[in-house]
């Protein structure tokens, strides 16, 4: 039986492909030097930094998501690995204003998102040795993400009365098991894949204030809102180009508000 190899297992993605696709967590030191010691026969690299608001060493960014992946690259082609997917981000994009799309130039002014598009670029450089393919994730979202992140802070806003800081700006949402239905087509489909980028969102983009009306919806409550404008670093539209993903016969079956209410009941 084929077998899947996951890093990063401890976070949301990372542990919801481990409960979903039968994957085995890889313990962090297999990756901080080169060797034969993966005997699987996929590699999903979940594991990055930067990606949180407190994660700042741009030392670290550069040790995690570049020579990390590389160690873990060269570890896969040497122990004869068939498969590896590398989670990259949205953010390798940068500021655009229209859809994105896996054919765009990537345009990221962020530390962490140079970071990611140099493992993207050595992801796809694997291809010549195994298949390879960058999944680029939208805003995923779900029951067991972190309690400081923007939809369990409104959702701790919401049943404690606490003031609620927002910034406007859009996110394309995806429930974390539409993602992972993502990544498992991509496996499915990954020798015809090989060498390329897929975006993995629901092509739809929701603005900050809409997210919190639906929860308000759902939880019967209204939130304290102190709003602010936009982050000038954040794209004026920040929606998925999912015709690569759809043609792979994915379909979002979790809507907005019904991923909104699963957390939501989760948090409560």
């Amino acid at each position: 039986m084929p077998t899947i190899g996951v890093t990063g297992a401890h976070g949301l993605i990372g542990k919801r492909i481990c409960e979903k696709l039968n994957a085995i967590p890889i313990p962090r030191e297999w990756f901080e030097m080169v060797g034969p010691n993966l005997k699987f026969d996929t590699i999903i690299h979940c594991s990055a930094y930067g990606n949180h608001s407190q994660q700042t060493d741009e030392h670290e960014m550069f040790i995690a998501n570049v020579l990390k992946t590389y160690y873990l690259l060269e570890s896969a082609k040497i122990s004869g690995v068939k498969n590896f997917i590398y989670i990259g981000t949205s953010s390798e994009y940068g500021k655009k204003t229209r859809p994105m799309n896996e054919e765009m130039t990537l345009d990221t002014d962020t530390m962490y998102g140079c970071t990611k598009v140099c493992g993207t670029f050595l992801t796809k450089r694997y291809s010549q040795f195994m298949n390879t393919v960058t999944v680029r994730p939208f805003s995923v979202y779900g029951e067991e993400e972190a309690d400081w992140r923007f939809i369990p802070t409104i959702i701790r806003s919401l049943n404690n009365d606490i003031p609620l800081n927002l910034l406007n700006g859009y996110h394309d949402w995806i429930y974390i098991d539409d993602f992972v239905r993502g990544v498992q087509k991509v496996l499915e489909n990954i020798d015809l894949l090989n060498g390329q980028t897929i975006n993995i969102g629901t092509g739809r983009s929701f603005e900050n204030m809409e997210i919190v009306s639906l929860l308000e919806s759902i939880s019967g409550k209204i939130c304290n809102l102190v709003v602010h404008p936009k982050k000038e670093q954040d794209s004026s539209v920040w929606q998925a180009d999912n015709r690569k993903l759809k043609a792979l016969g994915w379909k979002q079956k979790v809507s907005m508000y019904e991923g909104l209410k699963r957390v939501y009941e989760y948090k409560t």
